[in-house]
């Protein structure tokens, strides 16, 4: 065990914030935990229902637990802002170092999540290795634990996603699950039978036989009620955390119901053991629907959830995958071996083993997507151990059989049982090597490359020129150092969360993915924009006019153009975006891989 562990700990915690590229979805999920940090609640006040809450709780919880943010030391009175008046100058010392301490801010402020992802994937692998190890065997174990470990598209566990999080959760689950069949099966009886004994002593026999086994049952029974309410609970977690994980119901309550399968339980108390699984599986997650009825937005939970369901692509957010078929296509782009493997493993546990733990993992949550006519690539995340388990089954199967076998008959006469034996225990180990050198060298050389430079110079950049203010507390429109902040919507939403929650600065952020016409006016004099190439060809134009109302005494109202507005800012900044640059066929964010972008950052207020 230690090898996958020690394998795990290298490939998801080497380099956090240097690879992968930031993903726009864990800014919303950092988000949401700063807003149960500071007090207001599991509710986003921006997308309120789109997913359930324990994501943002679990989060919270635990950067509440090591003193996160405030144990970093970050303040925006040590970090002093760019005043509007003062001129850019990339020469002055002051504001150099000021650069450089929010540079290290950000950057600080993204490696603790990071760190924290990275450990849940070591937990993962541990939990993988269990799971494999009580059902099949110590081989299959460390062949799933090592393909998990090191494949290439386990770094997508990398990300501060909700499917990261749930996993730890899921496979709990699924291990109670299998640490039930443990305890289903009685001893064997230690009553003999004897044919000299007359026909009364043999009766007596039995009724004591009979009412030891019924005990022995009730205690068995009793041992299993905290693996299945375990199961359950965690289930229920994981379900809390994203609702797509209901497809995986199916998987853990067949173990239940099997694992409870012996001679000694009836089909009743076998149906009585899963409904008390059921409990904490249905009631953990209606908690999301019941807080919306107890704050009459029912109708509000509802349409977030028929969103999720009804989602289309967006031409202006290109990293945005639409289907499952897509979905497919880039997990091949990413790791096409582990993919190959999964899905030999998948028919190979079908039509050979009858495997079901594989198949009732992988093909119901497969219909799931299917059904929904929506998926990103990397909701693939909670079928990756059924991946890697399908594969490590079939290589230590394969290897120890049907391999063996052929060679024993190549050798002749030469091959005796004792050959036999040592060649069956050193070719999977041999194979397993080979895959496991591959997927390390693939990983490492992805995990030790830098795509995120320039993000979080951009980012500090946006950070430093934002005015100082009184805190997020001031929330009137008249607040003269309130911004409007422009961009597309991966930029706006990865820049918004630092500075309004950690350094308290007012922002308030427009997205054209769903306000493309511009029809929110803005109501700040200050407008501050990310400008890069898809914003610049795809959102500008002379044709879209912004309503521009500044309130105060003296309302000011006035319509202008979106490009317009732009090209009257002023340049105050601007980047090459490295994540372009060193783009790998394993990040699929960028349309267009190895084109510099040019990231222009402009103000109305400099």
């Amino acid at each position: 065990m230690t090898i996958p562990l020690a394998l795990s700990a290298f490939t998801h915690l080497w380099n956090p914030i240097g690879f992968p590229s930031i993903h726009v979805d864990e800014s919303h999920y950092m988000r949401r935990a700063m807003v149960v940090l500071n007090g207001h609640g599991p509710q986003d006040p921006y997308y309120p229902y789109d997913h359930p809450y324990f994501g943002q709780i679990f989060l919270a919880a635990v950067f509440a637990m090591i003193g996160y943010p405030s144990s970093l030391n970050n303040s925006s009175s040590s970090i002093s802002s760019y005043s509007p008046s003062s001129s850019f100058d990339s020469n002055n010392n002051n504001n150099n170092n000021n650069n450089n301490n929010m540079l290290h801010s950000i950057e600080m402020l993204y490696l603790v999540p990071k760190v924290l992802m990275g450990l849940l994937a070591v937990v993962d692998t541990f939990l993988i290795y269990k799971i494999s190890e009580y059902r099949y065997n110590r081989n299959v174990a460390l062949i799933a634990s090592v393909l998990f470990a090191v494949m290439p598209i386990t770094w997508l566990l990398r990300r501060v996603y909700l499917d990261s999080i749930l996993m730890p959760f899921l496979l709990s689950s699924i291990l109670f699950a299998v640490y039930t069949k443990n305890n289903s099966s009685p001893p064997p009886s230690s009553y003999s039978y004897s044919s000299s004994k007359s026909s009364e002593d043999k009766d007596k026999d039995k009724d004591k036989r009979n009412k030891k086994n019924n005990n022995n049952t009730t205690t068995i029974t009793n041992k299993n009620i905290p693996l299945v309410l375990l199961s359950g609970i965690f289930l229920g977690l994981a379900i809390f955390t994203k609702v797509p994980v209901v497809a995986l119901i199916p998987l853990v309550g067949f173990l239940i119901y099997t694992n409870n399968n012996n001679s000694s339980s009836s089909r009743k108390r076998r149906l009585k053991t899963l409904g008390l699984w059921f409990i904490p599986v249905i009631l953990i997650p209606l908690i999301w629907p019941a807080y919306s009825v107890s704050i009459g937005q029912f109708n509000l939970w509802w349409q977030g959830v028929v969103h999720q369901t009804d989602r289309t692509v967006n031409l202006i957010d290109t990293d945005i995958n639409g289907s499952l078929l897509k979905s497919v296509g880039v997990f091949y782009q990413i790791d096409p071996v582990l993919l190959i493997l999964g899905i030999a493993g998948l028919i190979f546990a079908g039509a050979i083993k009858r495997d079901f733990l594989i198949l009732l993992w992988v093909i119901p949550f497969t219909i799931f997507f299917v059904a929904i006519g929506f998926a990103q690539y990397f909701y693939v995340i909670p079928i990756l151990p059924a991946f890697c388990i399908g594969a490590a089954r079939m290589i230590s199967d394969l290897s120890g059989k049907k391999i063996i076998i052929n060679i024993s008959r190549n050798k002749g006469q030469g091959g005796g049982e004792g050959e036999k034996k040592r060649i069956q225990q050193i070719l999977p180990l041999a194979i397993i090597t080979g895959i496991a050198i591959f997927g390390l060298i693939s990983t490492s050389m992805l995990i030790t490359t830098n795509v995120n430079s320039s993000f979080f110079q951009v980012y500090a950049f946006v950070v430093q020129h934002l005015p100082q203010n009184g805190g997020s507390g001031g929330s009137s429109d008249n607040n003269n150092n309130k911004v409007t902040l422009l961009g597309r919507h991966w930029w706006v939403w990865n820049t918004f969360w630092i500075p309004k929650y950690v350094f308290h600065k007012d922002l308030v952020i427009i997205d054209p993915r769903f306000d493309p016409n511009f029809k929110t006016p803005i109501r700040t004099e200050k407008i501050l924009f990310i400008g890069d190439g898809l914003f610049r060809h795809k959102v500008l134009s002379p044709n879209v006019f912004v309503h521009i109302i500044i309130p105060g005494s003296n309302v000011t109202e006035r319509v202008v153009s979106i490009e317009e507005l732009y090209k009257d800012s002023t340049k105050i900044g601007s980047f090459v975006d490295n994540m372009a640059l060193n783009r790998f066929t394993s990040v699929p964010d960028i349309s267009q891989p190895g084109t510099p972008q040019r990231i222009d950052i402009r103000a109305n207020y400099y």
